[in-house]
């Protein structure tokens, strides 16, 4: 019973801020405008600066994790290329390739690392920081190479290329690097300055979630919308975990890696396959049912996790 009031603890709070942003946008105190510039904020300002304070004020070879990163990423690279394969029933490319990048995209930005936070505080946010530092740009070209592929438009290769080598993310990690190696401090008002708008980051970014969740766009392909989905929430963490677990991770690292494959579709992949002309709809449509879908999954999952003694 201890462990379920502890999931229940760790996943409502983020959960209740996205259906208040959800809430909001129905009465009107917040519109698309809000959504639009928040995101931007949070994407560009405050999750960069969340990341340089989780890194470059503690000993990155303390918070760096190489069996951590490598299985993180093994496990999303693995899924991506079966998706590839298992997909070959889809013949629209459009809708193939957003598929592909829906059912393992995650919103790990956002809402991972505020579970995490929830899960271990700021002691998990570091190494959690570190790996989000690294699977951001994996993400993003791997998004572009599947959408690109069915859609055929080469002449956007080079701009989204660089957009990847520009993520304010990379950036700030990198940033952050000397300092947390060679003990760099931050004058304090600086890294007060820095702290307030860290702080900015789960709050407003939660909101934005709910702000852009639309049932209205919920119509059709059901099916291909549950099944993404289904993949997204269910399966990839289910097997992630699993060979996780096998491999010997325990603890914080195995939480961190569950939460990593277990958070729903990014809201960015709407955006991507926008700018791509692939399946937008099909994108959204399973954003929303992904995230609904993720309050019991993850609520579930770190319930059984935790029961087991394994987090």
């Amino acid at each position: 019973m201890q462990d379920l009031i502890f999931s229940f603890n760790t996943v409502m709070p983020v959960f209740l801020i996205v259906f208040l942003g959800l809430f909001l946008k129905r009465r009107r105190f917040i519109d698309e405008s809000f959504v639009a510039t928040s995101s931007r904020l949070v994407f560009n300002v405050t999750i960069p600066a969340l990341i340089f304070m989780n890194i470059a004020l503690r000993d990155l070879r303390e918070t760096f994790r190489g069996p951590l990163m490598g299985m993180g990423l093994g496990v999303l690279l693995l899924s991506f290329l079966l998706l590839w394969l298992l997909s070959g029933g889809i013949r629209d490319g459009a809708t193939r390739g957003s598929f592909v990048q829906n059912s393992f995209r995650s919103n790990f930005a956002i809402l991972g690392l505020a579970l995490i936070y929830n899960l271990y505080g700021h002691e998990g946010l570091a190494p959690a920081s570190v790996l989000l530092s690294a699977v951001m740009p994996m993400f993003n070209v791997l998004s572009l190479v599947v959408l690109l592929h069915f859609r055929g438009s080469e002449g956007r290769r080079p701009k989204l290329l660089l957009e990847v080598l520009k993520n304010p993310l990379v950036i700030a990690a990198l940033v952050s690097v000397p300092y947390s190696l060679l003990g760099w401090g931050l004058p304090q008002f600086l890294e007060r300055a820095v702290g307030y708008l860290a702080s900015l980051t789960m709050p407003l970014a939660l909101l934005g979630i709910g702000g852009s969740m639309s049932f209205r766009a919920l119509r059709q392909d059901i099916g291909l919308v549950f099944l993404s989905s289904g993949i997204k929430v269910l399966g990839i963490p289910l097997l992630g975990t699993l060979a996780a677990v096998l491999l010997g991770f325990r603890g914080q690292d195995l939480g961190i890696l569950f939460i990593l494959w277990a958070s729903p579709t990014a809201v960015v992949s709407f955006i991507m396959a926008k700018a791509l002309k692939s399946d937008s709809e099909l994108a959204a449509n399973v954003i929303l049912v992904s995230t609904l879908m993720s309050v019991m999954t993850i609520g579930g999952g770190v319930w059984v996790l935790r029961l087991l003694g394994l987090i």
